[in-house]
């Protein structure tokens, strides 16, 4: 897929504009503010039909403006798509080939790979940071890994109020729902097992070349230490058996997938306590970059590359590496660097302005 042309009206910092981007590499440069992460936004809202920086929409209207507008027109293997977005009075319209729609007819998540500086948390953040990392990213993987973590996350939800009700008369109810519990979430647990069997060895391969060092991805759970569903049932049960009244006492559940954590290993130690943040950078990266071979071999097509401050803290040869990754892919990056020379299309961002390196603007009237 790629984005042949992207409209924007009273978006964020852009008054309007009118842009046709290359179908290879297209850098944004320009200093901080004036609006290069704004262009990402864009196009990820056209593809995805919502941000990815705020859940306040309202905010992208320009400041003194009541109503923004947004048209991507994309090229896929099915032919050529056109979606629109429009915000006015903090109501959100989208349209479809001309008609109005929901976000389930834009082409969505699984088309396009988004980095950003704050994907750096998921490495030295808190265990619930990076489970909700591999959630996200298992959720585009792994067909009905979503509906699964959904429902363990209702039983979840029932047996933690039922662990608040005093005495004993919740107690058939809890077990009724502890059985839930445990059902879904071997099953969660199953699919987190497959999904790290899948990415993983890509985001080791792709991290080898770009680091020069061996990563390991590993699930910890607190429950279980294999994927044989037998075993996986038996040891949640009795964990839930061994932690019961402490349970009781706290009112809510103690083991399960909701307390698992997810492992950045290079050789050997884990990354958030000995790696530096260009080895944070470079597997993160990694692991989106298998993700993006992962979504491209079971849709058959290219996905769209939204690269925010990819290459800072990033030396002359894992560039080289990003950038040989990127051929052949329609790619956007942000950079303040510059001094940056890339084999693409360059463009400045001045202020809600889009200036070419030949030197034309890309605005409205």
């Amino acid at each position: 897929m790629r984005v042949k042309s992207l409209y924007l009206l009273n978006f964020r910092n852009y008054r309007e504009l009118e842009w046709e981007p290359s179908s290879a590499l297209n850098l944004l440069q320009g200093p901080n503010a004036a609006g290069k992460t704004n262009l990402l936004e864009a196009l990820y809202f056209v593809v995805c039909g919502h941000s990815f920086r705020t859940t306040r929409e309202e905010e992208v209207v320009r400041w003194g403006e009541s109503v923004a507008r947004l048209r991507g027109r994309m090229e896929a293997a099915w032919g050529e798509i056109t979606t629109e977005v429009w915000l006015q009075n903090r109501v959100k319209s989208l349209f479809y080939q001309g008609k109005p729609a929901s976000r389930r007819s834009f082409p969505g998540e699984k088309m396009l790979l988004l980095f950003r500086p704050e994907d750096l948390g998921v490495v030295g953040g808190s265990p619930s940071d990076r489970r909700n990392f591999f959630n996200r990213l298992l959720e585009r993987l792994l067909p009905g890994y979503e509906e699964v973590l959904r429902r363990y996350q209702r039983a979840l939800e029932q047996r933690n109020a039922l662990l608040r009700l005093p005495g004993e008369r919740s107690q058939e109810e809890l077990e009724t729902w502890s059985a839930t519990l445990v059902a879904e979430g071997t099953l969660l647990c199953q699919l987190r097992l497959r999904g790290l069997g899948m990415v993983g060895p890509l985001a080791a391969s792709l991290y080898r070349e770009m680091a020069g060092k061996r990563l390991v991805l590993r699930y910890s759970s607190n429950v279980v230490g294999t994927d044989k569903q037998e075993d996986l049932t038996e040891q949640f049960f009795s964990h839930l058996r061994a932690v019961e009244a402490r349970e009781r006492a706290l009112g809510q559940t103690l083991v399960g997938p909701h307390r698992d954590d997810f492992l950045f290993l290079v050789e050997g130690r884990e990354l958030r306590q000995h790696g530096s943040r260009g080895e944070a950078r470079a597997a993160v990266l990694a692991l989106k970059l298998a993700e993006a071979q992962l979504l491209e071999a079971a849709h058959g097509e290219k996905v769209i590359f939204l690269l925010d401050d990819v290459f800072s803290e990033f030396d002359a040869p894992r560039r080289r590496n990003l950038l040989a990754f990127l051929e052949g892919r329609q790619s956007f990056i942000t950079s303040a660097e510059t001094e940056l020379r890339l084999p693409g299309r360059v463009y400045n961002v001045e202020q809600g302005q889009l200036l070419a390196a030949d030197s034309s603007y890309f605005r409205g009237k």
